[in-house]
């Protein structure tokens, strides 16, 4: 049986000291902790590089993918933060279809604010990313329109009011 691979942290942190070098068997809960604590300390140059080396061990990782996007904007890497978040959200884009079979069988129950969240739900996964910054390339007859004249904000807030009366 061959050895497990080992993740070696090690280098200099972001006030350009030395730091010890740690020699780990990766775990997803063990490499999420060490990434917020390096985050919460104010390293972040450190808690991305063990997101990387995270990625390479767990490609798939969803929560390690999502700390390194916020390890990227704290750094102001805006463009690798956005690329993250659409590498994410490109894994969920198969649930589209389940969650419009859900939202009509939701519908058949009577069920109607769940219903109309699972389709609501579909079409933004359906949209995404092609829809994702839409509002800066609107066309200029629609620029005047404030972002609650979309599709989406009125739909939410419907289905927000539904969900409160529905709990009262």
């Amino acid at each position: 049986m061959a050895n497990p691979p080992l993740l070696i942290i090690a280098g200099k942190n972001d006030q350009g000291t030395e730091d010890i070098a740690v020699k780990i068997d990766p775990s997803i809960p063990l490499l999420t902790a060490m990434i917020r604590l390096f985050r919460s300390q104010g390293q972040t140059r450190q808690a991305e590089e063990i997101c990387r080396m995270g990625l390479d061990f767990f490609p798939n990782q969803n929560e390690i993918r999502l700390l390194r996007a916020l390890c990227r904007l704290d750094l102001g890497e805006t463009a690798g933060a956005l690329e993250e978040i659409r590498t994410f959200a490109s894994g969920f884009k198969p649930l589209s279809a389940t969650l419009k079979d859900l939202g009509g069988a939701l519908k058949v129950q009577g069920q109607e604010p769940f219903s109309e969240w699972a389709v609501l739900m579909a079409g933004v996964l359906d949209n995404f990313p092609e829809d994702a910054g839409r509002e800066q390339e609107v066309p200029r007859e629609e620029k005047g329109k404030s972002a609650a004249d979309s599709l989406v904000v009125p739909t939410l807030k419907k289905w927000l009011e539904q969900l409160q009366t529905a709990g009262q």
